[in-house]
């Protein structure tokens, strides 16, 4: 029992050192001069959208790979704001068509599908009601091709609501562990410990200084779940042998309402995992659109599970324009 406190205090002065960082500072330093890379992306963004323009873009074409990551690249220039610093997070899926021809895409049928893509995520901008709210990214992902047709999955993330500062859980946050069942006294219903974990994650986070977007990274989403991350060398326990939130009905102290103290290890253990274990390398952390906790199927093994978005932050000269 001994050594298992040890490790304990141990992973939570290791990992708690994330928590902090954010409270010392709410933005890292940048670079202010564009990095070569960044400085060709956006002098491709730029000629991409002369070429969607042009007078002669009846008679230019571009091949289908090309035309995904134009067109996410550019709305993500455009639009998007790498520095955000909201801790609500809104995720929105449509689909676009556009006409293929010998493996070429018309730039006026890449013009249409540009403004499309916009339109969708204007709509998606507009329904939520909030005053403070930012584009993070938007993701476009083929979901199938024939001869004649691209179809696309546009999939916008909306960062919104106030900047509250709340970074750790207080001894009066007490929560079930999820689906809405609110804090255990029975308060603020449709909220849980898993969304109340995911929007400290966004509250903590880090951003740079200057105008910057994303480039989402190609394997989005990543999948995490409380099972796949026990800590090494504690054996299974109610508290503290998962990095993210896990219980086991067949365990000693089985609980599904969870303390603060317990909340404030799970939220930096799931962090831990966000920012060590999960993120490629080169990339930076996006968000957490959902997580949530639930009973594994056929099992007495309860988790936190969501979703992690990752990406590479690319500076620009320009600001984010308005949606």
């Amino acid at each position: 029992m001994k050594t298992i406190l040890l490790c304990l205090i141990s992973l939570l002065v290791v990992i708690g050192l994330q928590s902090c960082k954010k409270e010392q500072s709410t933005k890292i330093s940048s670079i202010q001069i564009l990095s070569e890379q960044d400085l060709k992306f956006e002098n491709q963004i730029l000629a991409f959208k002369i070429r969607m323009t042009s007078s002669f873009k009846s008679t230019d074409s571009i091949s289908v790979d090309s035309t995904i990551w134009y067109l996410e690249l550019t709305a993500n220039y455009t639009y998007g704001n790498g520095t955000a610093e909201n801790e609500n997070v809104a995720v929105d899926t449509t689909f676009i068509e556009i006409p293929v021809a010998n493996e070429e895409i018309c730039m006026d049928d890449v013009n249409d599908a540009y403004n499309d893509l916009i339109d969708s995520v204007r709509i998606h901008y507009y329904s939520i009601d909030s005053v403070e709210k930012h584009l993070l990214s938007v993701q476009v992902r083929q979901v199938s091709l024939t001869e004649e047709i691209l179809n696309l999955m546009i999939i916008s993330t909306i960062v919104f609501g106030p900047y509250t500062g709340n970074f750790t859980f207080q001894p009066w946050e007490n929560w079930w562990y999820g689906m809405g069942l609110g804090m255990c006294n029975n308060q603020n219903q449709g909220m849980d410990a898993a969304s109340e974990i995911a929007r400290r994650i966004m509250l903590r986070k880090e951003v740079p200084v200057g105008y910057f977007y994303y480039e989402p990274y190609s394997l989005n989403p990543v999948m995490i779940c409380a099972d796949f991350y026990p800590v090494p060398g504690i054996p299974p326990s109610n508290f503290g042998s998962h990095y993210m939130w896990w219980e086991d009905s067949n365990l000693q102290n089985f609980h599904l309402c969870i303390p603060y103290n317990e909340l404030n290890f799970y939220l930096t253990g799931t962090e831990y995992v966000i920012y060590n274990i999960e993120k490629p390398a080169g990339y930076s952390f996006m968000n957490v659109s959902e997580l949530e906790g639930s009973l594994i199927l056929n099992s007495t093994i309860w988790v936190h599970f969501g979703e992690v978005n990752y990406g590479i932050l690319h500076q620009s000269n320009q600001p984010p324009e308005e949606l």
